[in-house]
């Protein structure tokens, strides 16, 4: 039997007439409409409550399967009449099999509609679907003289400690975000073995962060194999790390500043969490603005 894919958007009203209000209704979860799936549809729930950079999704089956969750501002693609998200802006899975699991999203675009889609593989192989929309609560306004900083970034290179793919190079798709904007994404996958490294174009981003913020870095990874019918990538990766800029200073990891040029304000290298299959190392360089 066919299903009709729907979405439904859930809009927070937070602010009227430029003021914020005081107390409010609790923001009520978004509920995403089932796809076609497995033969038996195994996800009998999945609501999302969001926040302003994200927020909680609740996923519940009635069987124990494996869950997956892509989440991107750009509208899935679609591949023989199924959803795919190949870059997404935030990515969870569970490596066990689970009949009920909460994911906590984060890095998300705040006052934004994003595109959610949860998926759910049994012991069996077969897999079942959700897919919707949500909108992330919108921020509170700035106060009207806030004091902040300009930084410039640049990224310089990223290093594939792990290609994930036996034996030959992997397939791989990068997108580089500063804050909750992507600066750079590579024009397709390409292919990249461990040890091997990838420079996007050397191009100095111009941010400003407000006094008392921190400015996220982050790397999307994705690495496709010939075997994923989906389009969506076998593994993926997306490291980060946080930048003070009242407290600007190199994050290093260890005395590995890999070739970088001397002279520039402060040096950050971060990478994958071992436990990601994709791996790999991103350089990267700051300077404070005029």
């Amino acid at each position: 039997m066919k299903r009709t894919i729907t979405t439904i958007l859930g809009t927070i009203l937070l602010m009227t007439g430029g003021q914020a209000l005081a107390a409010g209704p609790p923001v009520a979860p978004v509920g995403l409409n089932a796809g076609l799936g497995c033969s038996v549809e195994c996800i009998d729930k999945a609501l999302v409550t969001p926040t302003m950079t994200g927020g909680t999704l609740r996923v519940e089956t009635d069987t124990p399967a494996r869950i997956t969750v892509k989440v991107s501002h750009q509208a899935p693609g679609y591949i023989d009449g199924m959803p795919w998200i190949p870059n997404p802006d935030y990515f969870g899975q569970t490596w066990d099999r689970y009949t009920a699991f909460t994911f906590e999203l984060d890095g998300l675009a705040a006052g934004t509609t994003q595109h959610i889609l949860v998926t759910a593989t049994d012991s069996e192989g077969r897999t079942a679907y959700r897919l919707g929309t949500f909108r992330t609560l919108d921020p509170p306004p700035l106060p009207p003289a806030v004091q902040g900083h300009t930084l410039k970034v640049t990224f310089f290179k990223v290093k594939i400690l792990n290609d994930a793919d036996k034996p030959g190079k992997g397939e791989i798709l990068l997108s580089f975000r500063i804050g909750n904007e992507v600066v750079y994404s590579m024009n397709g996958y390409r292919k990249l073995g461990s040890g091997q490294s990838y420079r996007p174009p050397l191009e100095a981003h111009t941010v400003s962060v407000v006094a008392g913020h921190k400015l996220r870095l982050q790397v999307n990874g994705a690495e496709h194999d010939g075997n994923d019918s989906s389009g969506i990538g076998n593994d993926l990766s997306s490291p980060f790390t946080r930048v003070d800029p009242e407290h600007l200073e190199d994050q290093l990891l260890g005395d590995d500043v890999g070739g970088m040029p001397f002279g520039h304000d402060a040096y950050v290298v971060f990478q994958s969490e071992p436990r990601d299959y994709l791996e790999f190392r991103v350089y990267a360089w700051i300077d404070v603005g005029d």
